[in-house]
C-alpha cells in the first residue's frame, strides 16, 4: 500500500475507529470546526455516568514493577526493522485475524465464559508468532530507512499487517486479563505501546494514525485489567509513559517537507532557476498541476475543494494577476516580475504560498491540544470561507486530515490521564481507607485533562467517589468522562 493507497482506501478512518476507550466516550473522529475560546465552568450536566467497581490497590513494590517500557538492560542493539518483515511473512496465509478481533470485540463477562470454554486456543497456537513480536519490539531504535524520492507513491508495505500484529497481541493480552494472568498481560500491553511507537514515530501522518490505533486497542485491556478483582495499581507505569506518545508535529513537518515541498513543488533556494528556460518553467508548472490534482482527489472532506479540472496554462492565466501581485509586494522588482515567463511567477507564488498556509497551520501541531485549539480554529476560519485564490484550494485540499490527528492525538492523552486519576484513587483508599477525606486531596498528583489544561474534578458522594471533566465551551461532548466509583468491600491491600 502506498501513502496515496493508504489516504484513498479509508485506512484513516479504521485507525480511528479502532481507537474506542472501554470507559471513555469516543471523540470526534471528523476534523474539527472552528471553536470559540475556552472558558471553565463548574460540573454540569454530564454524559452518562460509568459505574467502576474496584478494589483499592497501593502501588507495587517496587513501585515500577510492571512498566509499560522496556528497560535500557531490556532493549537488544540494533534495529527492529527485519524482525518485524520476518513475523509478517509469517503470518502470511493466517486465519487468526478474525479471530484476534472477536476476542476484542466481546464483553469482558461473554470473554471470561468462552474462554473457559476453551474457545480461544488459538492464542497459543500462535505463541511463536507473538515472541518474534516482542522480540521486534525490545530492539533500540525501528528505523524503516523509507525511500522519500517516491513522494506520496511510497509503498507502506508493512502497514495493514502491523496493525493486524497489534491486533493479535491486544487479544493476547485481554485474555491474559480474563485469566487473572497480569503480569502477563501487562508484559504484552507493553509490547503493544512499543509496537505502536515504532509504527507511529516514523515520520507521515497516517503511520501516526495507525500507531494510535494499536496504542488505544492495548490501553484498552488496562482500562479493563484495572476493574478486575485483584488488579494491580499502575498509576508510576503510566505516568513513566512518554505523552504525546508519537510526535505528531514531527509527523507533519516530515510529511509537508519531503512529499509535499520535496516531491510536489520546486526548490525556490536552487541557484540554477534563473537559468530555467519557459519551457522548463512551463514543464515544472504542469508536473506540479498534475501532483496537486492527484493528491486533491484524496480529499473526502467537503469544506476541502479539489482542484478544477483543467490544465496548469489555463490555470495560470486565472492565478497570474494575483501571483504577480503578491511577488512584487514580497520585494521583487516590479519589471523583473513582469519579464518572467508566466509559468515562473505562477509557480513561484503558489509554492511560496504553500509554505507560509502550511506552516501557519502546522506551527499549532507542536503545543498540547488545551493550547493549540484555539490557534487552530482561528487558522480554519481564514480558511473555510469561499475563497477564490488557488492557493488556498491547493492547501485546503492537502491538510483535511489535520485537525482530525490532533484530536486523535489528544484522545489517547486523556485516555491515560484518566486511568492516572482512577489509579491515584484507589492508591488513596488503599492508603486512608475507602471511606478518605477528599478534603486532603489524594496520595499522588492528579493530571491535568489535555482537551482542557485544568484537572479533573474530583467529589464524594456517600461512599462513592465521582471523577468528571470539569465543564469547557466547545469541548467534544464525547471527550468528556464520568466515572462513579464504589470499592468491593475488603479490598484494601
Amino acid at each position: 500500500m502506498s501513502v496515496c493507497g493508504a489516504l484513498s482506501s479509508g485506512v484513516l478512518a479504521c485507525g480511528a475507529a479502532a481507537l474506542g476507550p472501554q470507559w471513555l466516550g469516543g471523540i470526534a473522529t471528523a476534523a474539527a470546526q472552528p471553536q470559540e475560546p475556552v472558558v471553565n465552568h463548574p460540573p454540569e450536566a454530564a454524559p452518562a455516568r460509568t459505574e467502576l467497581l474496584l478494589d483499592a490497590a497501593d502501588q507495587s513494590r517496587p513501585p515500577l514493577r510492571r512498566r509499560l517500557t522496556f528497560a535500557p538492560h531490556e532493549q537488544i542493539p540494533g534495529n527492529a526493522v527485519a524482525s518485524y518483515f520476518a513475523a509478517v511473512s509469517l503470518k502470511s496465509g493466517a486465519d487468526w485475524r478474525e479471530r484476534a478481533e472477536e476476542v476484542l470485540g466481546i464483553s469482558i463477562e461473554d470473554l471470561r465464559k468462552r474462554d473457559a470454554a476453551g474457545e480461544f486456543g488459538f492464542i497459543e497456537e500462535h505463541a511463536d508468532l507473538l515472541k518474534m513480536v516482542e522480540t521486534a519490539t525490545r530492539f533500540q531504535r525501528c528505523q524503516w530507512d523509507w525511500d522519500y524520492s517516491q513522494g506520496f507513491g511510497l509503498l507502506l508495505p508493512h502497514l495493514t499487517p502491523m496493525r493486524d500484529l497489534g491486533k493479535l497481541v491486544a487479544a493476547r493480552a485481554r485474555v491474559r486479563v480474563v485469566r487473572g494472568d497480569f503480569d502477563g498481560a501487562v508484559s504484552d500491553i507493553r509490547v503493544g505501546l512499543t509496537l505502536a511507537r515504532h509504527v507511529g514515530d516514523t515520520g507521515f501522518v497516517i503511520l501516526f494514525i495507525v500507531g494510535h490505533s494499536i496504542a488505544g486497542m492495548v490501553l484498552d485491556v488496562l482500562e479493563e485489567m484495572a476493574a478486575q478483582p485483584g488488579a494491580p495499581n499502575m498509576y508510576w507505569p503510566l505516568a513513566q509513559l512518554r505523552m504525546p506518545l508519537l510526535g505528531l508535529g514531527e509527523a507533519i513537518d516530515q510529511e509537508w517537507q519531503t512529499l509535499v515541498l520535496g516531491d510536489v513543488v520546486p526548490n525556490l533556494d536552487d541557484p540554477t532557476l534563473p537559468e530555467w528556460s519557459a519551457s522548463r518553467w512551463q514543464d515544472e508548472g504542469e508536473r506540479m498541476f498534475v501532483k496537486l490534482a492527484e493528491i486533491s482527489s484524496l480529499s473526502n472532506n467537503d469544506a476541502s475543494p479539489t482542484l478544477p479540472t483543467t490544465s496548469f496554462t489555463a490555470m495560470s492565466l486565472l492565478v497570474y494577476p494575483e501571483a504577480k501581485a503578491a511577488m512584487i509586494a514580497r520585494g521583487a522588482d516590479q519589471r523583473a516580475v513582469e519579464a518572467m515567463p508566466v509559468a515562473r511567477v505562477v509557480v513561484t507564488h503558489l509554492t511560496e504560498e504553500l509554505r507560509q498556509q502550511s506552516q501557519e497551520l502546522g506551527k499549532w501541531y507542536w503545543l498540547p491540544y488545551w493550547q493549540a485549539h484555539e490557534g487552530l480554529a482561528h487558522e480554519d476560519a481564514k480558511f473555510y470561507p469561499k475563497r477564490a485564490d488557488m492557493a488556498w484550494k491547493l492547501t485546503r485540499a492537502l491538510v483535511p486530515l489535520l485537525r482530525h490527528a490532533k484530536l486523535v492525538e489528544a484522545r489517547l492523552e486523556k485516555q491515560v490521564a484518566a486511568l492516572r486519576v482512577v489509579e491515584a484513587v484507589r492508591a488513596t483508599a488503599a492508603q486512608r481507607g475507602e471511606r478518605f477525606d477528599l478534603g486532603r486531596g489524594l496520595v499522588w498528583p492528579v493530571p491535568i485533562d489535555p482537551f482542557t489544561g485544568v484537572p479533573f474534578v474530583i467529589r464524594r458522594d456517600g461512599d462513592s467517589v465521582l471523577i468528571d471533566t470539569q465543564a469547557v465551551d466547545n469541548e467534544p461532548e464525547t471527550a468528556k468522562v464520568a466515572f462513579t466509583i464504589r470499592f468491593r468491600p475488603g479490598s484494601k491491600k
